[in-house]
């Protein structure tokens, strides 16, 4: 639409955004980097992936494992990740399950 010659505003109010700052931004976005693509973000990448977070929920629900330092365990000896008891929890959250938490002598 821009290339058409309207301006940000006529573009704003035609898809129905609110600000043209917006359409600017995209607009500079688009001529820095060639797309509207955010870029990745940074961050240290995960130990688990979804599919050993799903071993993890499975693990619990067929009664398996009962707690977290159980499932670590079993996920350090049948899949070779290293991975703390807190991670495990983290994992079961996301997924919107617990383990079952002994308390700390």
């Amino acid at each position: 639409m821009l290339e058409c010659g309207l301006s940000t505003r006529e573009v704003a109010k035609k898809i129905g955004c609110a600000s043209n700052t917006t359409i600017l931004r995209i607009k500079k976005k688009y001529e820095e980097t060639g797309n509207v693509e955010n870029k990745p973000r940074s961050g240290r990448p995960r130990k688990l992936n979804e599919r050993d977070e799903r071993i993890l929920v499975r693990r619990l629900a067929t009664e398996e494992c009962s707690n977290a330092v159980q499932l670590q365990k079993s996920i350090k000896t049948y899949n070779n990740i290293e991975v703390s008891a807190n991670t495990v929890r983290r994992a079961l959250k996301r997924s919107r399950r617990s383990s079952i938490l002994s308390e700390k002598k």
